[in-house]
């Protein structure tokens, strides 16, 4: 891995902590069904960052790109789901974050 692909890796992983937190600040405003969905999303985003620290073959980011899928498409189904324009918002906020 090149110097160019650590630093992008490293930017990923800091961008992926911070979404954690944020995710768990809008799981608290959230009931039911719907808190354990974003829950869930949050324990991707914590196997992320770990498989992030971790990457050493091609294997290695593809598992990164499906799990990186699988939390954007959570976030894009919940934000469907909810009525709650603030937390739409919040949740429309962590998919551009996560997207920089």
């Amino acid at each position: 891995m090149n110097w160019t692909e650590a630093s992008e890796l490293k930017n990923l992983s800091e961008r992926v902590q911070k979404s954690i937190y944020m995710v768990s600040v809008v799981a608290l405003r959230l009931h039911g069904e719907d808190r354990k969905d974003m829950l869930a999303i949050r324990k991707m985003l914590r196997e992320l960052k770990a498989k992030l620290g971790k990457v050493r073959s091609f294997q290695d980011r593809m598992e990164i790109s499906e799990i990186f899928g699988a939390v954007l498409l959570g976030l894009n189904i919940l934000y469907s789901q909810i009525p709650e324009e603030s937390v739409r918002n919040d949740i429309l906020r962590i998919q551009e974050f996560l997207g920089e």
